[in-house]
């Protein structure tokens, strides 16, 4: 995965280097069952990342799940198999700052479950959406599976998706954390023209 990176950002221009500022860094995980995990930084560059994430997809011939939370008001995903975006969700149809434009952002659970190999009965439960404030306040206290951590509106909920696709991940105070051990911090860090 690192390698795809790498050539996906120099083909832009850039090299990966370290970093060790958790806001700055890019932190990829040891693969933990069928996950490598990276961690994008505090920052956000939709675009650019979207396509490091297809590229990767595309040069290892692997399918992927890009998972967002937006402010803790929503969250989704982009389900991509082999460098195309096939799925998309967004938990929130009320005008989504994050979004697939053009694109059904109503999940589907047949074939998320079919890409990654999980359960359907394990991912479905999880693509509800909302279509307004009063309806999330009114069904706020409802939990996507029993057994989850999280009501299926709360901030962190998606934690319990995660946890149903069989990603270890745990929260700690107001941390996000994977169980998988870090292997890499690193950045792009894009070169400059010296002319």
């Amino acid at each position: 995965m690192y390698g795809a990176l790498a050539t996906f950002y120099e083909q832009r221009g850039a090299v990966l280097v370290p970093e060790r500022d958790r806001r700055r860094s890019h932190d990829l995980r040891e693969r933990q069952g069928r996950w490598c995990l990276l961690e994008w930084d505090a920052g956000w560059e939709w675009t650019l990342r979207r396509e490091a994430q297809l590229h990767v997809s595309r040069e290892l011939g692997v399918p992927g799940l890009l998972v967002f939370v937006y402010d803790g008001d929503y969250w989704g995903y982009e389900l991509f198999d082999r460098g195309e975006a096939v799925d998309h969700f967004v938990q929130t149809s009320m005008d989504p700052v994050i979004n697939f434009p053009d694109r059904n952002m109503d999940g589907d659970a047949a074939l998320l479950a079919g890409t990654l190999g999980v359960n359907h009965g394990d991912v479905a439960p999880y693509l509800a959406r909302w279509h307004g404030w009063p309806e999330r306040a009114r069904r706020m206290q409802e939990r996507a599976r029993p057994g989850d951590e999280f009501t299926r509106w709360d901030e962190a909920a998606v934690l319990d998706f995660l946890r149903a696709i069989q990603v270890e991940v745990g929260l700690t105070g107001y941390s996000v954390e994977f169980r998988a051990p870090l292997w890499r911090s690193f950045r792009p860090s894009f070169l400059t023209n010296t002319k």
